[in-house]
């Protein structure tokens, strides 16, 4: 993937003008025009009275928020037919939405939106697609059959990201007084159901008790459950979800016996005195089944703790003492909780953690302003859905980092990494337009190249990383197409590298959507072989599992880039085969 996919996969368009303007009347307007339908994808059936908003003009590089200004956002309301249109708009790119109650609309693309490029003088005709939404209802009852009220209830699916697979909350919902919930407008599809859980979050953190520490009490406590009656995504049955229908998942909850995990934590900071004090935060965190929102407690002046009620399971303890500022240590403990409380856990922080140090520059003699780069820095293995402590530090949509470090004018950079023995990956990201032909072509370890092997926090601490850009990357382009050979509007266009080795780097995966013609452009990839694919919906489709590229290898095309510009078609691969 080009440099500037790896910005944060922020929205892309940021504050509008208004809320919602009117189309210009002005006489020097340009004259660019766009009309079109909203119709059912599966009956071809006019959509009467959606509601179509027009976004732009806008960057047409997703992957940037855009702060530009002239940004407007136009309404309209579409007639008996179906039908639409704007007038009198400025040339550019244009973010179109459709919304409708009942409906969802298809292939709107990781912005929620299809794309359209406006020329003056060339009226555009679209077609917008939208599916019934479909429904998950049911009861939440407990052990002796009674309605359970205000159960928060959500449902979760995996989406497929550059980084990596995730378990993302889709909607949640809370029972009423008779049990109930009904969680609607959801897109057709599969989905897991969680009840309980954390009050914020995506992957269903553990929902402990945390009573009194000096307790011997037993303690029982209703755990998250999956659908039918499982602890864990990775045993859940999914729903599926069809267009139009309402699907049933009912729960009957029971109490679990539950347990405390008690120890100390070795390595905290020297305690400092008023206001230093008071700034510190240590705490020790229960993280379960990979949820970023987990359970814990603090860690008290005698560096002991105690967290009550934990139902039985395997678990990673971290434990961390931060000033909030420069000073974060961390430790990590796996524990497994059975049928008494876990005491005399040691938990030894690692106060090693420190800065890595070095510079980014250009390959030959271009001349770049490289302040306009960031530096981060991912552990191997990242996948949100992950039991291990250690990638849950940050998390930036599906891809978890563990460092992060500006870049100065003249390349050098500074990053804070803690002490971990999983290998890192560097890579470069940056904060605006105007590089896309730019790629990461070597990160170098005190000369040893480290691209694709990656590199441990101690090695990187105690030496240099310097990492070399080229624009020297090449450029493929070509159409979508549908079964019919027409073009597939919105299809969503992912390069992956051949070799599986390199998939370790998501940097090295390109990605774009289709225009309303079906054309599309990836640029700055790096030199090497590749499996070039068009889907319906990259985030429902596992594009870079080996069973999902085998069972498609007839759409998928496989390519060497080199520096240069190559022209493809691809056969989009749809959600039905």
């Amino acid at each position: 993937m080009q440099l500037f996919i790896i910005v944060l996969l922020l929205a892309l368009i940021s504050p509008f003008s208004s809320a919602q303007e009117k189309q210009s009347t002005d006489k020097n307007a340009s004259g660019a025009s766009m009309t079109g339908s909203v119709l059912q994808a599966d009956t071809s059936k006019p959509v009467a009275n959606a509601q179509v908003i027009v976004t732009g003009p806008i960057s047409e590089t997703e992957s940037v928020e855009s702060d530009e200004e002239g940004i407007h956002r136009f309404g309209a309301t579409t007639d008996e037919k179906g039908n639409f249109s704007f007038e009198n708009l400025k040339p550019g790119a244009y973010r179109v939405s459709a919304s409708r109650a009942g409906m969802i609309q298809k292939r709107t693309g990781e912005v929620g939106a299809m794309t359209v490029v406006l020329q003056s003088g060339h009226p555009q005709q679209i077609t917008v697609l939208m599916l019934s939404s479909g429904v998950i209802s049911g009861r939440v009852l407990n052990e002796h059959g009674e309605p359970m009220q205000n159960e928060r209830v959500t449902a979760l699916r995996y989406t497929y990201l550059v980084g990596g697979r995730r378990l993302r909350s889709a909607l949640r919902a809370e029972t009423n007084d008779k049990g109930e919930y009904r969680l609607f407008g959801l897109k057709p599809g599969f989905y897991l159901v969680l009840v309980g859980g954390t009050a914020s979050g995506d992957d269903g953190g553990m929902e402990m008790a945390h009573g009194s520490a000096s307790s011997n009490a037993t303690v029982r406590v209703y755990a998250p459950t999956y659908y039918p009656n499982e602890t864990s995504p990775q045993n859940a049955v999914p729903i599926v979800v069809k267009p139009g229908d309402e699907a049933q998942a009912n729960f009957s909850r029971a109490r679990v016996t539950t347990h405390k995990i008690s120890g100390k934590v070795f390595g905290l900071a020297p305690e400092g005195e008023g206001n230093e004090a008071e700034e510190r935060a240590r705490y020790v965190m229960v993280l379960h089944a990979g949820s970023m929102y987990p359970a814990g407690g603090g860690i008290r002046k005698d560096s002991s703790f105690e967290i009550p009620a934990v139902p039985s399971g395997k678990y990673t303890l971290m434990a961390m003492d931060s000033d909030r500022k420069n000073d974060e240590r961390h430790g990590f403990r796996e524990v497994v909780v059975d049928a008494s409380d876990v005491t005399g856990i040691t938990i030894d922080l690692d106060s090693t953690s420190g800065q890595v140090s070095g510079f980014i520059r250009t390959d030959g003699e271009s001349k770049l302003d490289l302040s306009k780069l960031y530096l981060i820095l991912l552990p191997a293995g990242s996948d949100m859905n992950a039991e291990s402590g250690e990638e849950v530090l940050q998390s930036w949509d599906g891809v978890p980092g563990i460092g992060y470090g500006e870049v100065k004018r003249d390349g050098s950079f500074k990053a804070e990494l803690p002490a971990m023995s999983t290998v890192i990956y560097a890579m470069v990201g940056a904060k605006s337009t105007g590089l896309e032909d730019w790629y990461t072509s070597k990160v170098l370890l005190n000369g040893k190249d480290v691209l694709v092997s990656g590199f441990k926090a101690a090695d990187a601490q105690r030496g240099r990383i310097d990492i070399v850009i080229s624009a020297k990357g090449g450029t493929v382009e070509g159409t979508a197409l549908n079964s019919e050979n027409k073009p597939f509007v919105d299809a969503q266009i992912i390069a992956v590298p051949a070799d599986p080795k390199l998939r370790v780097r998501f940097d090295l995966m390109q990605k774009a959507t289709a225009d309303s013609q079906g054309r599309f452009k990836l640029r700055g990839v790096r030199p090497g072989e590749y499996l070039v694919m068009a889907l319906e919906d990259a985030e429902e489709q596992p594009f870079a599992d080996e069973p999902f590229l085998k069972q498609n290898s007839d759409k998928i095309q496989k390519i060497k880039v080199e520096a240069s510009t190559q022209q493809v078609k691809l056969q989009t691969i749809t959600m039905e085969k």
